[in-house]
């Protein structure tokens, strides 16, 4: 399939149509929104995806031709952006996200083999999704240019394992060892891998064990709000102590093709 770009005499306001778009999916009582979910999480939390882009960008070389693979509505594409002033090629399956990609000007594929060439890739939260995770990396690993890196933001520990992974379509949650042998199953040579929000943990934890309702969804936007603002700072600041190394509600892996 071709990028589709959207054409100079057309414009769309990002704001409108994402609100267009839940609420349809509000209207047909589709059970679980991904699109909601991710305007939450986009919306509430500034601390959390600030993090991750942090931990993207810090490798990344000026110049390179950056992907974000699973860009959903671009909210670490935003944020990259941002960082680097260059704005990434976004690979995106949904159509419903992919509308709202292009709303944002990004140029937009629904496969990584149609992207063209590129250096840099960057996932987060994507792989748990895809059933053959494995296929993914080989394919990532075979279109990417040599010396080009990959950074990978996933959900850790299969303990961790909820209903609202399930709710979420989650496939699985990832830990070093299962996710570094993937990787170097497709060729890739590892460069660091390590935990991330150890309060984090204790919460899904909680979920595991007490249950989680998929009708309510993730949270309410004022508790996401309170866990961006009061908790993830402190729990990044006891990662940064060490524990990162040892456990975390996600895992952060860069890797490299050599």
């Amino acid at each position: 399939m071709r990028a589709v770009n959207l054409p100079a005499n057309v414009q769309y306001d990002c704001e409108k149509l994402i609100s267009r778009i839940v609420a349809l999916q509000t209207e047909e009582k589709i059970s679980y929104s991904g699109v909601e979910e991710l305007v939450a999480i986009d919306k509430s939390m500034p601390r959390y995806n600030s993090f991750i882009a942090n931990a993207i960008t810090r490798y990344f070389t000026p110049g390179s031709k950056p992907i974000d693979f699973g860009a959903g509505i671009g909210t670490l594409s935003d944020l990259f952006a941002d960082r680097t002033a260059i704005k990434p090629t976004c690979v995106e399956v949904d159509p419903t996200c992919r509308q709202v990609l292009l709303s944002k000007g990004y140029r937009t594929f629904d496969t990584i083999s149609e992207a063209g060439e590129f250096d840099f890739v960057f996932s987060s939260n994507v792989l748990e999704h895809i059933e053959n995770d494995q296929e993914v990396l080989n394919a990532i690993f075979n279109r990417l240019e040599r010396s080009g890196r990959i950074v990978l933001y996933l959900p850790a520990f299969q303990v961790l394992f909820s209903e609202l992974d399930r709710s979420v379509g989650h496939y699985r949650r990832y830990d070093k060892k299962s996710l570094v042998k993937k990787l170097k199953n497709a060729g890739f040579e590892i460069e660091e891998v390590s935990y991330a929000d150890c309060i984090g943990f204790f919460i899904s934890l909680f979920f595991r064990f007490f249950g989680y309702s998929a009708e309510k969804g993730l949270a309410s936007s004022s508790r996401l709000e309170m866990y961006d603002k009061f908790v993830f700072p402190v729990s990044n600041m006891l990662d940064t102590l060490g524990i990162r190394y040892v456990f975390g509600k996600n895992i952060y892996v860069r890797a490299k093709k050599v």
